[in-house]
């Protein structure tokens, strides 16, 4: 509830005050606030990073974060430090792939993106062959879109948004 939430603040709040290096704290402050769409997210986040500077997960919160305010370049550039720290990261991929595919559409940088994101997690990423799916469409691409959304619904039967791409190109 709202009240939990701002209950869970004030302890996280009085935690860093304690212990301005309270790298747990510093975290759960900074997702209670970004949650909220409080852009003192950020301000938590920042910290986190002088202390753990190659935390690839708190540069993807904060990507996250900028993105979820409309910070594009910034969301960009957090992404891309979470993929250069950890080239694992699929959900930075992934959320990069977004990024050029709904706010600055891009479609052929999205597929890179969307292919690094399957790169570094190939098993059950059915966002990421979705993602590739719906690019490759917007690209005039309907036979590897078609081959992708299959994969989605392969990995997660009841995707919506795969089945309508499947009925868009055979339309």
């Amino acid at each position: 509830s709202k009240k939990d939430t701002t209950l869970a603040i004030q302890y996280f709040q009085k935690a860093t005050e304690l212990d301005q290096n309270y790298a747990e704290a510093l975290d759960l402050m900074g997702v209670s606030l970004a949650s909220k769409g409080d852009t003192l997210a950020q301000y938590y986040y920042k910290r986190l990073l002088e202390i753990q500077p190659n935390n690839a997960d708190v540069w993807y919160k904060l990507g996250t974060h900028y993105m979820n305010i409309d910070e594009i370049n910034r969301a960009i550039e957090a992404y891309t430090k979470a993929t250069t720290i950890n080239p694992k990261h699929s959900d930075a991929y992934y959320n990069l792939g977004y990024i050029f595919t709904v706010m600055v559409p891009d479609y052929r940088e999205a597929l890179t993106y969307y292919s690094k994101s399957l790169k570094a997690k190939p098993e059950n990423n059915y966002k990421a062959h979705y993602g590739r799916g719906y690019a490759f469409e917007m690209l005039g691409d309907v036979i590897n879109a078609e081959k992708e959304y299959r994969k989605t619904l392969a990995l997660l039967p009841i995707h919506k948004p795969a089945k309508d791409g499947l009925d868009r190109i055979n339309r």
